[in-house]
């Protein structure tokens, strides 16, 4: 599967269905023949993705129905729409569920494929030893050992800490960074160790750069934990929030004492902070930044979701530049496809004196699992420094 046609996937899994309904009657009208090969791809990705590893394990591991091959098979989509019809704890439980067995399909056709490939160079006839059933068998072994040491690398918090230092700043400052949380894929009790972490960092701001939820019905309850951060929170939002109802969104997290910063700027002490709406345009960043009020005698902080725009902002003398979006592809190899469409996809990165870093997400969006990346909560030194 190449990138474009993962992204395709990942924008029906989490676009809401009237919107794709109404999107897709468009492009079918204009574009019949393209909408027709489209439709075909996205059949047999769905088809290698979500029916062949349970036709496997049906004809190889234990005999299932039809019906319910169909059914285990169609979950994920299943899945999404429940929660989309009928927001409710349950069914947002069934959808964490089904996206997580999406995740175990992943896995096990890539694991396959791994076997498959390597029956074909080698020598001998592999075949004539261990049997089609047989690889099956241990495919789905090994499968189930990679998707739980995921499942449980998803549930963990690590601490990343980077040191900056500025002439522009008088004082040392410990801000902290979480990115794409994403709260409906995550259940809301995630974020009471996220909290915890973070009071442990003591940090003087909390900066936060979207996704921070991927589901409408968030509630001001979910937001309590966030009560017992004592320094001021500051929020921007990423392409999750764009596609849920925006507006419900930023509402509950302003009454739970987010600050929102929306193509603006606002000072705090010696630092000026930025904040840009997501957007899929490349050049969002240089349209945008232009017009929002800087201060070149000040630390300045770009927070833009996506880790586009770095030379721009670089250029026009942003000291530090906060992403994620990417999260570091969260499942192996899907880290090699993000790179084709980010250059820089984790970590900190340097134009001139202007730094870029890049989270790789404190959350994880569709399965709960991570192989390859981890779950961060980045802590950032800025420590003064003679001219």
């Amino acid at each position: 599967m190449d990138y474009y046609s993962a992204r395709l996937l990942l924008y029906l899994a989490t676009k809401k269905p009237k919107f794709m309904a109404n999107q897709a009657l468009q492009t079918i009208q204009k574009k019949p023949l393209l909408s027709l090969l489209a439709l075909g791809l996205v059949t047999l990705l769905y088809y290698l993705l979500f029916f062949f590893p349970v036709i496997e394990f049906s004809h190889s591991i234990y005999a299932l129905p039809t019906a319910v091959v169909t059914l285990i098979a169609l979950s994920p989509i299943l899945g999404r729409l429940s929660v989309e019809f009928w927001h409710h704890p349950i069914t947002e439980a069934i959808a964490r569920l089904a996206m997580t067995w999406a995740g175990v399909c992943f896995i096990y056709l890539c694991v396959r494929g791994v076997t498959r490939i390597i029956t074909l160079v080698l020598p001998v006839d592999i075949t004539a030893i261990v049997t089609n059933s047989l690889m099956v068998q241990a495919s789905w072994g090994l499968t189930l050992l990679i998707s739980t040491y995921g499942v449980f690398n998803a549930l963990k918090l690590t601490v990343k800490e980077i040191s900056l230092q500025s002439s522009k700043i008088t004082k040392n400052y410990r801000l902290v960074q979480i990115s794409d949380v994403h709260i409906g894929s995550r259940h809301s009790s995630f974020l009471r160790p996220i909290v915890q972490k973070v009071i442990g960092l003591k940090p003087e701001l909390l900066l936060i750069t979207g996704d921070f939820v991927d589901l409408n019905g968030l509630k001001l309850e979910d937001l309590a934990p966030f009560k017992k951060i004592q320094c001021p929170i500051y929020f921007v939002i990423g392409n999750h929030e764009r596609y849920i109802d925006l507006d419900a969104t930023l509402s509950t997290l302003e009454q739970g004492g987010f600050n929102i910063l929306r193509n603006e700027s606002c000072q705090w002490n010696e630092l000026h902070l930025i904040g840009i709406d997501d957007a899929e345009s490349k050049t969002k960043v240089a349209r945008e930044l232009p017009h929002i009020e800087k201060s070149s005698d000040h630390y300045q902080i770009l927070m833009y979701h996506r880790p586009d725009g770095f030379t721009h902002a670089a250029n026009a003398g942003i000291d530090l530049m906060l992403c994620g979006h990417t999260h570091n592809g969260q499942i192996i190899p899907f880290n090699f496809l993000v790179k084709r469409a980010f250059k820089q996809i984790v970590g900190i990165h340097s134009r001139g004196k202007s730094f870029l870093y890049v989270s790789p997400g404190t959350g994880t969006w569709g399965p709960v699992m991570r192989i390859g990346s981890s779950n961060e909560i980045t802590l950032f030194n800025l420590k003064t420094q003679a001219d």
